[in-house]
């Protein structure tokens, strides 16, 4: 996949319920007023795990995409860190939705919604709540029926879990220090996610140097149980696009192509792969291509040729050479 980069990042903050989301704009070069893709990531994740290329095929393509830390984690406030909550989390999105309607950089009028696996979910979620204020959403691996996903969990486990749970609520009455749990686990340990394989997938996404844990307070399993997006689906009035593995461990097909026959304006694009190859893998770079001429035809992009830089520093805005020699992530 190319690495060059096609955008200039911008670092952003807003507003949300009681604190506060950090999170960065990525707008395409040469392009003014484009259309935005709004990001959200999965469980317990920070922005920047697995969205690389995307970012840069969606701000090739002439959209430009905001993407932000859910509170508690990364560069978002609130305490205890990395606690999952999934009704803050949809705070969150319409915080970020509010943001990008006022920004003026973007054109708000052309606005898309994209989540992966949790994100997905949430996706989907919010756009049941906008009608048809959006112009399409993009939900790829998405979580859809989290009491689907307890009912599969064997009893000992969630009696375990539910008790560390708990401890850690007493831990929270006395302001003491979370007692946590693994985000992710081999199969049979303790932890929010457990399937075979989903271990060395998921820590595979956490970049080098990354204040990420793989911890997060017990009381998070307070917080999950009850959420069903597939309950919303309905309502999504705009255009939707359903990316899903046949042989996902944790998001059965099936339960895809079933919600599909809730929504008005939906296509699916099923792929032979589990939940993970949409991050990296064979299939990945198809992924990010169906993706993005899906989304550029609907928000009506504009594509400008640019030239390789990494899209950080003063030459890449116009104002000098890019000091990379290739485009990487890294700051000038």
């Amino acid at each position: 996949m190319n690495t060059a980069l096609s955008y200039r990042r911008q670092t952003v903050e807003f507003a949300s319920g009681d604190g506060v989301c950090g999170g960065y704009l990525h707008l395409p070069l040469h392009v003014t007023r484009p259309p935005v893709v709004l990001m959200g990531n999965g469980l317990a994740t920070e922005w920047h795990f697995g969205t690389a290329d995307f970012i840069r095929a969606f701000t090739a393509a002439g959209m430009a995409t905001l993407n932000f830390d859910y509170r508690h984690f990364g560069t978002s406030s609130g305490s205890p860190r990395q606690l999952i909550d999934f009704a803050r989390q949809l705070e969150d999105w319409r915080a970020a939705l509010a943001f990008l309607q006022q920004c003026p950089q973007v054109d708000a009028t052309r606005l898309a919604l994209w989540g992966s696996s949790l994100g997905g979910g949430h996706a989907l979620t919010l756009a049941a709540e906008q009608g048809a204020g959006l112009r399409a959403v993009v939900a790829q691996v998405p979580h859809l029926d989290s009491r689907r996903a307890l009912r599969e969990t064997p009893l000992f486990q969630m009696l375990r879990t539910l008790g560390h749970g708990l401890w850690d609520g007493l831990h929270g009455l006395v302001h003491a220090a979370p007692h946590t749990l693994p985000v992710v686990a081999e199969p049979g340990e303790l932890g929010m996610l457990t399937r075979p394989g989903w271990k060395a997938h998921y820590l595979g996404l956490v970049p080098p140097h990354c204040g990420w844990r793989n911890a997060t307070p017990a009381r998070s399993v307070f917080r999950v149980g009850g959420y069903r997006p597939i309950e919303k689906l309905a309502a999504i009035r705009c255009p939707a696009l359903l990316v899903y593995g046949r042989q996902d461990a944790g998001i059965p097909a099936q339960e895809i192509e079933a919600a599909a026959r809730r929504m008005a304006q939906v296509q699916l694009l099923p792929f032979e792969g589990d939940h993970f190859a949409v991050y990296a893998g064979p299939l990945h770079e198809g992924i990010v291509t169906a993706e993005t001429a899906y989304l550029a035809s609907l928000l009506e992009a504009v594509a400008r040729p640019v030239a390789a830089g990494c899209g950080d520093c003063a030459g890449c805005s116009g104002s000098g050479s890019c000091c990379c020699a290739r485009g990487a992530d890294a700051r000038c």
